[in-house]
């Protein structure tokens, strides 16, 4: 990564002194689009160090090097008997498309294997690939550019296709998380799945046979899968009791967030919109804007912590001795009572998710912060283990 640096430095330093004023854009669109590619390159690779993310950090860096190739071809503008300088706006957009699609692969991928997210992921992965596909046929598709480039009209109906669809699966993959692994079931989170298809369907209707009537069913099946998906998500996060206020109040703002927005798509159908319902609605979006961005935030505080082995930092135990009561501090593992003799055995251990064996030591909270199941219900609590206490001329007991 360093000798790609350092060689975009040269090349653009070497074209800044003998290149005319095209090579030198060219040189510094290089160089900087080197400089992002390693510094992504760099961030994914740390991701296969670990079995579970190893999937996630390969991929994401071949995408990054088969983006980088792109996006240079489109710099250069190469022409050549199979690639045309009328290619590279197709390309540009190829690229766009597939950066887009990998990164949300590559999320999906960190989540596979956790129990809460393996549904939701695989559909998530399945439903980007279509996407993306989609987005390739709207960029290549014959007789029209790419977007915004004379498309014909069989490329617009399979971008406005490719755009409802991302929709709909980002609200069906939100409210697909929890699915096979939560405790209790949640059949709310089904109206918002069918919501998503729903809205689909009918952007397919309006896309493709242009009814422009089929607008207020999308909007309005669209804003019942966001904030179903938008709920499931939320309801995850992993917050301190305190401020776990903030959960309903932010799905009840989203909530009156879409149902002024269906309001004001019926009244403009029937050419009457209510500027004052357009302010509330714009208000009220700025406090659930607001809200969410408090949620992200407490939610990230609250899941850092400070990493201490607990066999290395904590060696010792404070206790009573069961059979003299004598109050002393004793090693870890077997040691002797100094009172009576008695031989006690101790042992600590981290507290651990009953979902994913994810480490709770020292998270305050009452979800875990790596799958979100609940970790302080009393049954998912792993057992106790009794110290066991034995005296000299004993055969043992529990203490």
């Amino acid at each position: 990564m360093l000798w790609s640096l350092a060689l975009a430095a040269a090349a653009g330093v070497l074209a800044v002194l003998a290149g005319g004023h095209e090579a030198i854009m060219r040189f510094l669109g290089t160089a900087g689009l080197t400089v992002a590619a390693c510094l992504l390159a760099l961030r994914l690779t740390k991701l296969t160090d670990q079995p579970t993310t190893h999937a996630a950090g390969m991929f994401g860096v071949t995408v990054v090097l088969i983006v980088y190739i792109l996006f240079n071809i489109n710099i250069w503008g190469l022409d050549t008997h199979w690639l045309t300088e009328r290619h590279n706006g197709k390309l540009f957009f190829s690229a766009m498309a597939l950066a887009w699609t990998a990164a949300v692969a590559v999320a999906l991928l960190k989540k596979i294997h956790q129990p809460s997210t393996r549904v939701a992921a695989y559909t998530g992965l399945g439903l980007a690939g279509i996407y993306w596909v989609l987005c390739l046929l709207a960029t290549w598709w014959p007789h029209g550019g790419a977007r915004h480039y004379y498309a014909s009209p069989t490329q617009e109906h399979l971008w406005e296709t490719a755009w409802v669809f991302a929709l709909a699966a980002v609200t069906t993959t939100a409210a697909l998380i929890g699915v096979g692994h939560d405790k209790k079931p949640q059949p709310w989170r089904w109206l918002g799945i069918v919501a998503g298809i729903g809205a689909f369907v009918a952007g397919l209707y309006a896309s493709w046979w242009e009814q422009d009537e089929a607008a207020t069913w999308i909007v309005v099946s669209a804003s019942v899968a966001v904030v179903i998906g938008y709920a499931n998500i939320v309801t995850r996060a992993r917050l301190m009791p305190a401020a776990r206020w903030l959960i309903p109040c932010n799905i009840i703002a989203l909530a009156v967030v879409a149902g002024g927005i269906d309001l004001l798509v019926i009244q403009e159908q029937i050419g009457s919109a209510d500027e004052l319902l357009a302010r509330g609605v714009g208000a009220v979006g700025i406090v659930s804007a607001c809200g969410t961005l408090a949620l992200a935030i407490l939610a990230g505080l609250n899941r850092k912590r400070i990493e201490r082995p607990l066999d290395s930092t904590l060696t010792e135990i404070s206790l009573t001795c069961p059979s003299c009561h004598k109050k002393q501090t004793l090693p870890l593992g077997d040691s002797r009572c100094a009172g009576c003799g008695m031989r006690i055995h101790t042992r600590i251990t981290e507290p651990r998710c009953p979902a994913c064996d994810y480490s709770l030591y020292k998270i305050t909270c009452d979800r875990c912060p790596e799958c979100g199941a609940l970790v302080d219900d009393p049954e998912a609590a792993p057992p106790t283990i009794p110290a066991v206490g034995r005296s000299p001329g004993d055969p043992g007991g529990s203490v």
